[in-house]
């Protein structure tokens, strides 16, 4: 979570900017202090290296590891 509702605003709005350089629609929503980001690529059938990069991006600009969870899809 975030100092305060402000700052997760700020950081949404950062993440959906690398999100449309790499071509990623990802699901962002902030509810009051805190973001949730889902990121997967539906045509590859899950998550991509495009998605761990977009991840990868969010704790860059977080400054601070994030709390993931990755679901594989079974076959």
């Amino acid at each position: 979570s975030f100092g305060s509702e402000e700052e997760a605003k700020i950081f949404a709005g950062k993440i959906a900017a690398v999100a449309e350089s790499l071509e990623k629609q990802p699901d962002i929503q902030v509810e009051g202090t805190q973001v949730l980001l889902a990121t997967h690529t539906s045509a590859e059938g899950g998550v991509t290296q495009n998605d761990l990069h977009l991840a990868s991006e969010a704790e860059k600009i977080a400054g601070k590891p994030l709390a993931q969870a990755i679901a594989a899809k079974s076959a």
